[in-house]
This record gives structure tokens, C-alpha cells and sequence, in this order.
């Protein structure tokens, strides 16, 4: 994913990135999640991918630095 981003013209965000890893996981059998969240103050909202409950290309604690709007 990482290598497709840098080839694309525009900046990748965090939401794009996750929701094409979980479509390319996904295509080939995996069973992942995509989380979002948000973080009150400053106000920041992030997205990543599970994988069992852990979160894959991403920082491991994630899910610890923001409240979870939801996964699917």
C-alpha cells in the first residue's frame, strides 16, 4: 500500500489508505475491521485496519490515542 501511495499524485489520508488495504484484505479472504476515531482535544480523526483485534500498518497503540466511532 505504501508503494502505491507514493506513485499516486495526490496526498493519501489515512481514511483512503485503510479503506483500500481492508477492500485488497478483503478480495483475498482476510478478515479485517476498519476502525475510525476521532480525539477530542485538538480534535483529530484517524482510520486503520484490525486484523484479530490488532491493528496492522499502523502504530500498535492507536486504538488507545483515540475513542472508536465505529468498525466494520
Amino acid at each position: 500500500m505504501d508503494l502505491a501511495a507514493i506513485w499516486y499524485w495526490k496526498e493519501v489520508f489515512c481514511l483512503q489508505r485503510s479503506a483500500a488495504t481492508v477492500c485488497l484484505l478483503r478480495r483475498h479472504g482476510g478478515r479485517c475491521a476498519h476502525g475510525i476515531g476521532v480525539q477530542r482535544l485538538p480534535f483529530k480523526a484517524h482510520a486503520w485496519v484490525e486484523v484479530q483485534g490488532r491493528v496492522i500498518h499502523d502504530k500498535p497503540y492507536i486504538q488507545e490515542m483515540y475513542a472508536v466511532l465505529d468498525r466494520c
